[in-house]
């Protein structure tokens, strides 16, 4: 049997969790995020504030319109920028 685990992790520790049966498409993070950390938007504050910066990476089920809609039908600016892959080569 194969499970995920869905962690939301601020600096305090985590803040919520979920543990789910098989593998998380876009459907099954959005539910998470809306109903385990959309509660955490809430209470999200002004930049260099606790709680101040939400960080998604760029895997395809954190794509598509729901969650930045989510975020600015409550005042929550969403930023996507790309990541910068670098590799290093020993000596």
């Amino acid at each position: 049997m194969q499970y995920s685990l869905l962690p939301a992790i601020s600096s305090g520790g985590v803040i919520g969790l979920d543990v789910l049966e098989g593998s998380v498409n876009h459907k099954r993070f959005f539910f998470f995020f809306f109903f385990f950390f959309f509660f955490e938007l809430l209470w999200m504050n002004c930049y260099l504030a606790p709680n101040c910066i939400l960080v998604l990476d760029n895997t395809a089920i954190h794509h598509g319109a729901e969650i930045s809609q989510v975020c600015a039908d409550h005042g929550q600016w969403f930023q996507k920028i790309g990541f910068v892959q670098s590799s290093f080569q020993s000596s």
